[in-house]
């Protein structure tokens, strides 16, 4: 397992995750809302409201570190955020699994994080 596919690769954690997994020799690259260029890692584009994954990401990864949702911090936490960020973690999670499902891939492994707590 080499190629590793992070969605939310430019949050936070998934940044940082990058770095460590370049220093370790893995290929990284990210699943995008937008195409970078000139970032460390390659980027392959997805609209999950268009129900839309670029195919060449899927038939790259061995492995796909899913990290991608609304942000928990940007807004106000109104009945309309809390469903947004809800329903962002599960159209991502479902739009990632139908590709897997029905693109030729080599994805053995499949790690989810999604988290909304209070801390303090």
């Amino acid at each position: 397992m080499k190629n590793i596919l992070i969605t939310g690769g430019s949050g936070l954690i998934g940044s940082r995750l990058t770095e460590i997994l370049m220093q370790q020799s893995y290929n990284v690259a990210h699943l995008s809302r937008t195409m970078k260029t000139g970032g460390i890692a390659q980027t392959f584009q997805w609209d999950i409201a268009k129900e839309y994954i670029d195919v060449k990401a899927i038939q790259w990864a061995d492995a796909i570190i899913h990290l991608a949702g609304e942000g928990i911090a940007t807004k106000r936490w109104t009945a309309k955020r809390k469903k947004e960020i809800i329903n962002s973690r599960i159209s991502s999670s479902a739009l990632l699994s139908v590709y897997l499902r029905t693109e030729s891939n080599n994805v053995r492994t499949i790690i989810a994080a999604s988290a909304i707590g209070f801390y303090g």
